[in-house]
């Protein structure tokens, strides 16, 4: 993982063509890219076109980013919908006698990588917050979990302002463009309504 100092440093030379900054981007991110194309279900073809059209939007737009700290989350999102986009346009025929729709379970998401979205959409509006805030997010995000009195002893606070204070980081961090995208998205795919069960088609 990228910290946040070699990042900001990443951009910058990176908006100044550096070669050498793009390819540190592009072998961070690139896993992290393919990872969102196959929980879409795509194909190695278009899981390279997924990487092609990502990088593509962020040559374009890095100059405009205004956080080089919200980039995981926006080359996420920008994965995602390049994803989505490659599906809708992706109805092929299969030149078959039958299409049999297949009945399998297979999970819609990659729980490892819907984690791993969340903690970068985190660790990105955490590093926005202000020192006191940011040690608090992080004493709260320990392994294992600190109880309320470690933490208290460990930021030098009272254990009544622990919950009044994580309940503003959590307003804070709701409002963070990468976690508010993907809190809206888990309540938009949490509503969808089921996808009925395909029929056999047969191809004349």
């Amino acid at each position: 993982m990228i910290a946040a100092r070699e990042m900001r440093a990443l951009v910058e030379a990176a908006i100044g063509d550096d070669e050498r900054a793009w390819e540190r981007l592009v072998a961070e991110f690139t896993p992290m890219i393919r990872a969102i194309a196959r929980r879409h279900r795509l194909g190695s073809f278009d899981q390279d076109e997924v990487v092609q059209r990502t990088y593509l939007a962020l040559v374009r737009h890095i100059a405009s980013l205004r956080d080089p700290l919200s980039i995981p989350g926006w080359i996420a999102t920008t994965a995602r919908r390049a994803s989505i986009a490659i599906l809708a346009a992706g109805a092929r025929e299969v030149p078959t006698a039958q299409i049999v729709a297949d009945d399998s379970p297979q999970p819609d998401h990659d729980e490892g990588l819907l984690q791993q979205e969340r903690r970068e959409a985190v660790r990105s509006a955490a590093a926005k917050m202000p020192a006191r805030q940011r040690a608090f997010v992080s004493a709260l995000s320990m392994e294992p979990a600190l109880s309320q009195r470690q933490v208290s002893e460990r930021l030098g606070m009272p254990i009544g302002s622990i919950g009044p204070t994580r309940q503003r980081c959590l307003e804070r961090m709701r409002r963070d463009p990468a976690v508010s995208l993907l809190l809206r998205e888990h309540v938009s795919f949490a509503q969808r309504p089921a996808r009925p069960r395909q029929q056999p088609i047969a191809l004349n």
